[in-house]
């Protein structure tokens, strides 16, 4: 999906806030969003269950998620809320992971405040670690000439 370059990174918004099921000393939530590959959010649990999640502070639409890991995790699936207690799984949902254990999840757009990577499978004695969670709207044009008045002169 390397188209998923031309379009924002909603997740590097300043306003919107990483956060987790749990956190491993300074790996937080935070690091999974800070554009940087050399930090990571690693959950303080072993095995499947964890999750990490980003609040756009706002209903805001998303189709892709990019999840970029230290090769642990083994599934994954993606899910979004309105309140942060209770999630529901996007439809649509296609995840596939290219190597370097980078994940792309692509769904129909929904419109929500909080988004989450759930994950579904990572062995028992490892714990989940996340480089970045990257949201992005893809279905929306890069350009959009759909508001205001044009008038052209011959």
């Amino acid at each position: 999906l390397s188209a998923v370059n031309a379009y924002t990174n909603l997740s590097r918004n300043p306003n919107a806030v990483a956060f987790a099921s749990s956190s491993k000393g300074g790996n937080t939530p935070d690091k999974a969003k800070d554009g940087s590959l050399s930090t990571n959010w690693e959950s303080n649990t072993k095995g499947s269950g964890s999750w990490l999640a980003m609040d756009a502070q706002l209903a805001t639409t998303l189709n892709t998620i990019i999840v970029k890991e230290n090769d642990n995790i083994d599934g994954l699936t993606i899910e979004w809320s309105d309140d942060a207690s209770s999630w529901t799984a996007a439809s649509g949902l296609s995840v596939v992971e290219s190597p370097g254990k980078t994940w792309t999840a692509t769904f129909t757009a929904a419109s929500h405040r909080y988004f989450r990577a759930y994950l579904t499978s990572v062995p028992s004695s490892k714990r989940a670690e996340i480089d970045e969670l990257e949201t992005y709207n893809t279905a929306s044009s890069a350009v959009s000439l759909d508001r205001g008045t044009f008038s052209t002169q011959w």
